[in-house]
């Protein structure tokens, strides 16, 4: 039986609350008699750990009928959730668009945590947040909320990093262009998190303050770079796109360093016909943003094989892409074969050896794939599906064997060579090739 009564125990069987479209709760008729038990609704974290996959999400289904309610009374009790352990990260998700539309009878409140310096940081990030949403909800706030937002910005005595990112991210949400000086001013003192919202030149993208970047960013990879190297590739290269993921993953493999030119040879050829010295530079620029990419994706544990190249059959339009992706990975280990085979050849290597060949086949064994498509016609035949469907693992897994052969060949390539003594008789000649006995000459 249900803790609370109709129309509140409603809510506890609506199900998934979307980041943006917010369920309508009108046929509901809502009115302030019903706020009590909303805020004991919208407190109850117990319901965040429940098994029903609908129920879970009672407390969210609370917190934005207070906001739409304009509940007074709702302003502390949804405050104090701003210090709450969010692991489940709900509350910054959720809770400031409910705030945020609460509208007058909160903003008083909202810019004293913003303001306040000896503030927790995250109540800070999600007052200026609820302030960002207040204004959507209440297009009249606007200009009043850009100019205190601004006043922040341009404080250089409260000038952290979290605090400006936040900052910048509400101005840029409510189109606050008046704010393009101050924001390139906290771009240049380094105090805003380009991983957030990008560089200044997307942040004056997204104000409508220019039109296109000035210059590559050295930091990325995006989508614009990505249409950018498929031009390149289809005029001057040498591979398709899918081959150069494939390669560029080969050469993060190598044990040793590959020199840049050796690659980019091998991708645009010998002397590439571009049209000036600037597209050249350009097409190196998003080559080395693209392997940062595949190296970070190796870091955190993400996939190798692009989504574009993780077929599940032979039949599907998948699978032209991973052949290619698999043609750049063997040309990548026919580049490198000298260097596998010294790193082998080594005895504090060899037990990585079959690990590391069996990855590598399976992932480039899709480059002339007819022979093994036969077989599988074949009773007692390879599994074709099944191989295709361990692709991306057996990427994640060599990335890891790639990993452990980089550390240790570091080591042993640290290691200084054992030093050989020869013993030197007094009777004997001296080493220094004067001709005299060692007693009579150096060793005297």
């Amino acid at each position: 039986m249900s803790p609370y009564t109709s129309p509140i125990s409603e809510l506890l069987g609506l199900g998934y609350c979307d980041w943006q479209e917010w369920t309508d709760y009108s046929r509901f008729k809502f009115n302030e008699s019903h706020i009590p038990e909303l805020l004991k609704l919208a407190q109850d974290w117990t319901f965040f750990d429940h098994d029903d996959a609908d129920t879970v999400w009672s407390p969210v289904h609370a917190w934005r009928v207070l906001g739409i309610l304009q509940a007074k009374e709702a302003v502390e009790p949804l405050l104090e959730l701003f210090y709450k352990d969010d692991e489940h990260f709900v509350i910054a998700e959720y809770l400031p668009s409910a705030v945020g539309r609460l509208g007058s009878v909160a903003t008083d409140r909202l810019w004293s945590i913003a303001r306040n310096t000896g503030e927790n940081e995250d109540a800070r990030d999600l007052a200026i947040e609820s302030l960002r949403w207040n204004v959507t909800y209440h297009e009249a706030d606007r200009e009043e909320t850009i100019a205190g937002l601004l006043q922040l910005l341009d404080d250089r005595e409260d000038d952290e990093t979290y605090l400006n990112t936040a900052l910048v991210g509400a101005l840029v949400d409510i189109k606050g262009k008046e704010a393009g000086k101050s924001i390139r001013d906290a771009f240049d003192r380094g105090k805003v998190d380009r991983e957030i919202h990008g560089d200044i030149e997307d942040v004056e993208i997204e104000l409508s303050l220019r039109e296109t970047r000035s210059f590559i960013p050295d930091w990325r990879f995006d989508h614009s770079q990505k249409e950018m190297l498929e031009a390149m590739l289809s005029e001057f290269g040498n591979m398709s796109y899918q081959e150069v993921e494939g390669f560029l993953f080969g050469i993060w493999g190598s044990p040793q360093q590959v020199p840049p030119n050796r690659w980019l040879k091998k991708i645009f050829g010998e002397a590439p016909s571009f049209e000036d010295e600037q597209q050249e530079k350009d097409a190196h620029r998003i080559l080395f943003n693209l392997y940062d990419t595949i190296e970070r994706s190796v870091e955190m544990g993400l996939d190798i094989i692009p989504e574009d190249c993780q077929s599940e059959t032979p039949g599907d339009e998948l699978f032209p892409n991973l052949k290619k992706w698999s043609r750049g990975f063997g040309e990548a280990n026919a580049m490198l074969v000298n260097f596998w085979e010294e790193v082998f050849q080594h005895q504090a290597m060899k037990e990585l050896e079959e690990s590391w060949t069996a990855c590598t086949i399976l992932l480039s064994v899709w480059t002339h794939p007819e022979q093994l498509l036969e077989k599988a016609k074949k009773p007692g035949g390879p599994n074709i599906e099944k191989m295709l469907s361990a692709v991306p693992s057996v990427a994640k897994e060599l990335a890891s064997i790639g990993s452990g052969v980089r550390t240790r060949w570091d080591a042993i390539m640290e290691t200084p060579d054992p030093v050989s003594v020869i013993k030197i008789g007094r009777n004997d000649a001296c080493p220094c090739g004067s001709g005299k006995k060692y007693k009579k000459c150096c060793g005297a």
